[in-house]
């Protein structure tokens, strides 16, 4: 167990740092970002902008990266959330932050 815990965070580690050297970023600081379900977040609205992406080739794109991403399970060109959607799950994570001693749910981009 704690062989794959090891590798498990040598992957998180790694994967911060390829990112952020792609988003010109401190891995740290996207890591602080990224917390909270934040990269399913993306994911999920990167999926419901797609039936709006007109150019073939990078609607295909993101397509892969997102069937690979998720391994094949995620539906393509879900409904988008509503606003009513956002403003409750922005609301479970504070509420899961300050019930779990995160005291920086303030310091959250939706905030």
């Amino acid at each position: 167990m704690a062989e794959r815990d090891d590798t498990m965070a040598q992957y998180c580690i790694q994967a911060l740092r390829t990112a952020a050297a792609e988003l010109n970023t401190e891995p740290l600081e996207l890591a602080k970002r990224l917390h909270d379900g934040e990269i399913a977040r993306l994911a999920i609205l990167l999926n419901a902008a797609l039936r709006h992406i007109d150019h073939p080739g990078l609607r295909h794109r993101v397509e892969d990266l997102l069937s690979h991403v998720t391994a094949g399970r995620m539906p393509m060109s879900t409904e988008p959330e509503t606003e009513l959607d956002w403003a409750l799950r922005t609301l479970q994570r504070r509420r899961a932050a300050g019930e779990a001693g995160g005291g920086d749910a303030g310091d959250h981009p939706d905030a």
